[in-house]
């Protein structure tokens, strides 16, 4: 599957990522469920894992998606960590075997992940009691994210190596400073993570800046 999709953060990460990219090495960094089930965690040092799992998210440009819209959604998430009048983004084209790419837009797949989640759900909520011990309920994203790990990990075991995840996903808007968004379950994009290893399916990487303050500008 060939793709093209933006990347949006600071200036620091989207320089990291494109210097990463053309020295050869690895953009993505290889984060895991390190925590045992049934062994409290240190989470204060944990990486918690995003709706799509660990990786690079980026917003795909496609027929119902234009470049200009997901442009604006790109640059609405990087305001969490942009400069008040610098915005950056990374377009980036990619070339995704099938078998490497686990779709969550197809019914089948979706199926199998909710079968899935099923009979592994005493091993998530135990993952989930070690990242957020003193909580009483499990953020959305945190508990796709932590399923949709192991569910990659089930099917490393059995020889599928996934290095992208693609969804349709909710990013609301982020006035700046705020980290604090409200929840949807209404989709307004669909994401495409790269995870460790997914440096080879990258064709092309090109850094964009994003001077205006008025999302009607860009």
């Amino acid at each position: 599957m060939n793709e093209q999709s933006i990347y949006g953060s600071s200036v620091n990460e989207i320089d990291r990522i494109k210097n990463d990219f053309e020295s050869k090495r690895p953009f993505v960094y290889e984060y895991q469920l390190e925590c045992e089930i049934d062994k409290r965690y240190r989470h204060e040092s944990f990486k918690k894992p995003g709706t799509l799992g660990y990786g690079v998210y980026s917003f795909e440009i496609n027929g119902n998606y234009p470049f200009k819209y997901v442009k604006k959604l790109a640059k609405k998430f990087s305001k969490k960590n942009g400069d008040r009048y610098h915005y950056y983004c990374l377009s980036i084209l990619s070339q995704i075997p099938d078998e490497q790419l686990l779709d969550l837009t197809r019914d089948d797949v979706k199926l199998q992940i909710s079968e899935y989640r099923d009979k592994a759900m005493q091993d998530i909520v135990s993952y989930e009691r070690n990242i957020n011990p003193d909580s009483h309920m499990t953020p959305q994203n945190e508990f796709d994210g932590v399923l949709l790990e192991l569910y990659i990990n089930d099917l490393k075991e059995h020889g599928s190596n996934i290095l992208a995840v693609r969804n349709y996903t909710y990013t609301p808007p982020s006035p700046f400073g705020q980290r604090s968004y409200p929840l949807s379950y209404i989709t307004n994009g669909i994401e495409l993570s790269f995870r460790f290893g997914s440096e080879r399916l990258i064709r092309k990487l090109a850094k964009i800046e994003i001077k205006e303050v008025n999302d009607e500008k860009i």
